[in-house]
C-alpha cells in the first residue's frame, strides 16, 4: 500500500515552491490530495497522514491569506472589503473598530484541509479569478454580518440587537454556523 504522506509530500512540493498563483496551487494540490485518496479502496488513516493534512490546510491558509491580504500581515476587515470594491459606509468607524476587536486570526489554523481547499476554491475568489478575495476569517465575519443584516432588517428589531448577535454568530465554535450557510454559498465578490 501506498505511503500517501510521502506521494502528498512528493508531489505538493514543487507546486508550493513554484510561481503559481495561490489559486493555481490550492486547485492542483487539491485535486492531487483527492486523487490519492480516491485512488485506493481503503484510505489508511495514519497519524503521520492526518498531521500532514493538518500542515498542509495551514500551508494553503497561508496562501489564501496572503492573497486576499497582499502580505503575510492582516489588514483591517474594513480595508479588505474596500479593497474588494465593497461599500463600507453601512456602519461607522466605530463598529469598524468594534469587529475589528472581534477578528481571531489564529481561527483560520482550526479549519480542517477539506474546508480550508474546498470554501476557498468555490467561495472566495475574485471575479477575475487572479486571487482570492478575503481571508477566511474576513469572509466569514462578512457572511455573518450579511445574513443577520437582512434578518434584522426584515423582522425590525431594535438597532444594537443585530451586532450582539453578530458577535454571537462569529464567537460561535463552528466556522459556519447553520444560520449563515444560505449567505456562504452566495457571497461572491464582484468587480
Amino acid at each position: 500500500m501506498a505511503d500517501y504522506k510521502d506521494n502528498l509530500i512528493k508531489e505538493n512540493t514543487p507546486i508550493l515552491e513554484s510561481d503559481l498563483s495561490a489559486i493555481e496551487k490550492v486547485s492542483k494540490i487539491a485535486l492531487i490530495v483527492r486523487e490519492a485518496f480516491d485512488a485506493e479502496e481503503t484510505v489508511v488513516k495514519t497519524e503521520d497522514t492526518i498531521q500532514y493534512l493538518t500542515e498542509l490546510a495551514r500551508t494553503l491558509t497561508d496562501l489564501v491569506r496572503e492573497s486576499a491580504w497582499g502580505s503575510s500581515t492582516p489588514i483591517k476587515f474594513k480595508d479588505a472589503l474596500e479593497k474588494g470594491g465593497i461599500d463600507t459606509d453601512m456602519y461607522t468607524d466605530e463598529q469598524w473598530d468594534m469587529f475589528e476587536t472581534w477578528i481571531d486570526h489564529d481561527r483560520d489554523y482550526k479549519w480542517m484541509y477539506v474546508l480550508v481547499t474546498t470554501h476557498n476554491l468555490s467561495n472566495n475568489k475574485l471575479s477575475d479569478k487572479s486571487g482570492f478575495w478575503l481571508s477566511p476569517q474576513h469572509f466569514r465575519l462578512l457572511a455573518i454580518l450579511n445574513t443577520v443584516g437582512n434578518e434584522m432588517s426584515d423582522n425590525d428589531f431594535e438597532a444594537g440587537h443585530e451586532l450582539n448577535l453578530a458577535k454571537s454568530l462569529y464567537n460561535s465554535a463552528d466556522q459556519f454556523p447553520q444560520a449563515i450557510r444560505k449567505t456562504v454559498k452566495t457571497l461572491r465578490h464582484s468587480a
